[in-house]
């Protein structure tokens, strides 16, 4: 799932975008026991252009990652006893900031 926008100020146009792409699937456990393997990714850009001549200015934030996947020991604090859980893990993307220059 994407969109995007094209916002016209004068010799400036912003255009802000966002996408995200989610999947399901499984994963094997230490064990051997099958474990639900869900993930959203996610992405976020602007680009602007007409700020400078030839050039389009972007700043975006990509590769970013919910999901959960990843299976762990959990020691109960109180009765000691251990089992295995299922653990969210994120990945918490990257920001950045490019210029493109055209001649």
């Amino acid at each position: 799932l994407a969109a995007s926008y094209d916002v016209a100020l004068g010799d400036m146009t912003i255009v802000p975008a966002a996408g995200a792409l989610w999947t399901h699937g499984s994963l094997k456990g230490e064990d051997g026991s099958k474990i639900a393997a869900d993930q959203l990714k996610a992405k976020i850009n602007v680009d602007v252009k007409g700020l400078i001549q030839n050039t389009t200015l972007s700043v975006f934030w990509e590769s970013a990652a919910f999901g959960k996947g990843a299976q762990k020991a959990f020691k109960h604090p109180v009765l000691g006893d251990q089992e295995k859980v299922s653990v969210y893990e994120t990945n918490k993307g990257l920001l950045g900031i490019k210029a493109k220059i055209s001649f």
